[in-house]
């Protein structure tokens, strides 16, 4: 560790290993703060930077391991004033994640993930994104896959609230506003549009597109609970028009799982084909 309590502090080669594993590593985080700040009650760090992170998460019950990473302390007093985390910035980081692949998915490692936000911890903990970019690596399902700018707003309170959520990419870009709620299961009312969006380069993120290969720009709408949603599209791509309503049924049975949302899948591809071939409403 170098650097100064009042000003400022730098750790090398971080660690955190939660039961048994290594879930959080780093060749170093430099933290800027100011001691008298905190020392009148204003909790504030000037500045993170994290150099060469690499971070495990694993999704189980429809929760990110991350969840259980730390306990919240109880409250003995009054309400506590929030943490600001005025920047935060990631330096070629790495991201490895093990996901329950149901409708959506996410790439199994992120490599040269460069972001830059700004956070504030509370009861609502929100995650201003002002730069974002990384590279998926291709396996034999889905090809690479790059992120060349982010941004939006993410607010974690009773679910999660988007706002503006823009990501560029070498395959087209989609911004998302809306919500995703936090009982279960989770109601989403979610908008997205898109430009440029080639489905091939994006089924990294959901099975939806794994047989169906089109550019489109447009909107789509994501309404419902998360195991009966619809999707209502109103596109044009190079495969024609598209719009109306489908439904997405995931029965996540408890003996037979992986062959429900292998036949809520299949329904959904159908009908995207459908609806791709010709104008007109698919439901």
């Amino acid at each position: 560790m170098s650097g100064s309590l009042v000003g400022g502090v730098e750790l090398q080669q971080v660690r955190f290993i939660h039961r048994g594993t290594d879930v959080f590593t780093a060749r170093a985080v430099e933290a800027r703060f100011s001691l008298w700040q905190w020392l009148r009650g204003r909790h504030e760090i000037t500045a993170v930077r994290v150099v060469d992170p690499v971070i495990a998460l694993e999704e189980h019950d429809d929760e990110w391991s991350v969840s259980q990473w730390a306990r919240a302390r109880s409250s003995s007093g009054g309400a506590s004033q929030p943490l600001q985390l005025p920047s935060i910035e990631i330096v070629n980081g790495t991201l490895r994640v093990k996901a329950v692949e149901r409708v959506w998915r996410l790439p199994a490692e992120w490599r040269a993930l460069n972001a830059t936000a700004r956070v504030t911890v509370g009861e609502a903990t929100t995650v201003d994104l002002q730069a974002l970019s990384f590279a998926t690596v291709a396996d034999a399902q889905t090809p690479a896959f790059d992120v060349r700018r982010g941004s939006g707003v993410l607010t974690f309170h009773q679910g999660v609230h988007l706002s503006k959520v823009r990501v560029e990419s070498s395959a087209g870009a989609i911004e998302v506003n809306g919500s995703v709620g936090d009982q279960h299961p989770r109601v989403l009312t979610l908008t997205a549009a898109i430009t440029a969006f080639d489905t091939a380069r994006w089924k990294a993120f959901t099975s939806l597109f794994d047989t169906v290969s089109l550019t489109a720009d447009g909107t789509l709408k994501f309404l419902g609970p998360i195991d009966r949603l619809s999707i209502e599209p109103a596109l044009t791509s190079t495969a024609g028009g598209a719009n109306g309503t489908v439904t997405v049924e995931n029965t996540r049975g408890v003996d037979r799982p992986r062959i429900a949302r292998r036949r809520a899948v299949s329904r959904v591809r159908r009908r995207l084909h459908a609806t791709a071939r010709q104008p007109g409403v698919c439901r």
